[in-house]
């Protein structure tokens, strides 16, 4: 779910104008260049991915989010629009939606109609409630396991970074299959990047002039599905994939690619500045203090999603030209952060230790009230950070008849990231969303006004400003020390010391 900062319009064709502008990378958004962009313009946000109700034998009222592989094979028109008014009313106004590359794609070069239908009837219902969908591709990584397509397996043996690789369902039991066997690397394959130029250019033609949609996403966290070989390999695909967009929707939304934490920390050649500003995408980082111990200082550690979006924000502005405005195309959307809660509404914050993919995971486990509070942390400190908006992930804790299978057999924590409990009840942030909400928080339009924004000069300077060379010199090691240094001053800068 996504949360719009500002006052929601009555018009969901008005909605996407106000979205697009907010978002716009280039200036240049066709139908909206008449449209007035205030300075002060307001923003907004807080993403859940899509769920669909699964009511149990001894209850119709229970909303539980299906398992990743039956998203899209049992859509429920009614319960997902139940779901989606819930997200409305609690006050956010935009939907990050997966396309599970299986059910899309399960055929080489072809595009499952029926899928299609599906997504437009959820777009539809999107537009019906005044929201709209990032619609993400080539799903791809998810919780853990990689699901593929079965005609992008290779035979091959499984390799990192796949931890577990799905594909199709158990004949019968309509299980995950769990195929773990390596598979074709997009980045490389110009087989698989046909293939994906298909898929984008139907589904992006289909929606093409539908107001439910706001925003195109080129995958969720794509290096935990394949590692480019090089950043020029990256760029590369982005561009390509991002072409086929431009070129297919007429109302030119903005576009994105969902990076995570490691893009900025560690070595896997998806680096910002060179993904978002060489093809005008939309800047988002996505982040967890949980699972960053290295660098956060707590599990619940709220400055560490704000300081994500400062610095990738700072990393796209290092590599602007002068004639690119740093408030339309450096600005980035923390458009994925959360925390997995225990299932007991009054049990204190503590560590599950489970077994995971062959090793103990030992997971922090944060009571509902300490999420919360750090939630109420959060949102006021990205606002100030000049962060576009934030999504948060995600909308419903699990059922326990899903526990046995993928994700949720060895990822334990899994069950719990929700908005909302398996029992329908929701969580003590959806009260902090609902109040920020209501604040109507705008969004600053003048980079001088962003808080704590981290200076660069001294740590590039070595490397002539280059922030490429900085990337390709300095060891992972040394960079990590750099921006850990970068990370303390930025808590003293806006307070949080």
């Amino acid at each position: 779910m996504c949360l719009v900062w500002g006052e929601p319009t009555s018009s969901p064709r008005e909605n996407l104008r106000n979205l697009l502008n907010f978002l716009a990378v280039d200036g240049e958004l066709g139908f909206l260049e008449s449209c007035h962009r205030d300075k002060r313009e307001k923003i907004g946000k807080a993403c859940l991915w899509l769920s669909s109700r699964s009511p149990p034998a001894e209850s119709a009222d229970l909303p539980v989010i299906l398992a990743v592989s039956e998203c899209w094979k049992k859509i429920d028109p009614a319960e997902i629009a139940d779901d989606f008014l819930l997200i409305k009313n609690v006050g956010m106004n935009v939907v990050r939606i997966f396309l599970l590359w299986e059910d899309f794609q399960p055929e080489y070069g072809t595009v499952s109609a029926e899928s299609l239908e599906k997504l437009v009837r959820v777009a539809d219902i999107a537009e019906q409630q005044n929201l709209l969908l990032d619609v993400t591709f080539f799903t791809g990584h998810m919780s853990g396991p990689n699901w593929v397509p079965a005609w992008l397996l290779n035979g091959g043996p499984m390799k990192r970074p796949a931890y577990q690789v799905i594909s199709g369902v158990n004949p019968g039991s309509g299980t995950p299959h769990v195929a773990d066997e390596g598979y074709e690397n997009f980045f490389e394959s110009e087989r698989v990047q046909q293939a994906q130029e298909v898929l984008l250019r139907e589904v992006v033609t289909r929606l093409g002039r539908h107001a439910g949609v706001g925003i195109w996403n080129l995958g969720n966290e794509p290096d935990l599905l394949a590692v480019p070989s090089t950043p020029t390999a990256a760029q590369r695909w982005v561009a390509r994939m991002t072409a086929v967009i431009r070129t297919s929707d007429p109302l030119h939304r903005p576009v994105t690619c969902g990076l995570h934490a490691p893009s900025l920390l560690e070595s896997n050649n998806l680096r910002p500045h060179e993904v978002f500003v060489p093809s005008d995408l939309l800047p988002v980082i996505h982040g967890y203090p949980m699972y960053a111990a290295a660098i956060a200082r707590r599990p619940l550690d709220e400055a560490f999603v704000p300081f994500l979006c400062a610095l990738t924000a700072a990393m796209c502005r290092a590599s602007l030209g002068a004639d690119k405005d740093p408030a339309l195309v450096a600005a980035t959307l923390a458009e994925e952060f959360g925390g997995c809660t225990l299932p007991e509404p009054d049990q204190p914050s503590t560590h599950w230790e489970f077994a995971t993919f062959g090793s103990v995971r030992r997971q922090f486990m944060a009571s509902q009230q300490d999420f919360a509070n750090f939630l109420e942390l959060v949102l006021p400190l990205l606002v100030r950070v000049g962060a576009r908006g934030a999504m948060l992930w995600c909308f419903a804790d699990y059922a326990q008849d899903l526990y046995g299978v993928p994700p949720l057999d060895q990822q334990r924590h899994e069950r719990h990231f929700g908005l909302v409990n398996a029992d329908g009840t929701l969580k003590p942030h959806a009260e902090v969303i609902r109040r920020f909400a209501a604040t109507r928080p705008l969004r600053r339009m003048d980079p001088a006004t962003w808080e704590g924004q981290p200076d660069l000069s001294g740590m590039l300077s070595p490397y002539g400003g280059s922030l490429t060379r900085w990337y390709d010199e300095v060891a992972e090691g040394d960079r990590f020390i750099q921006l850990k240094a970068l990370y303390e001053r930025f808590c003293g800068a806006v307070g949080h010391s």
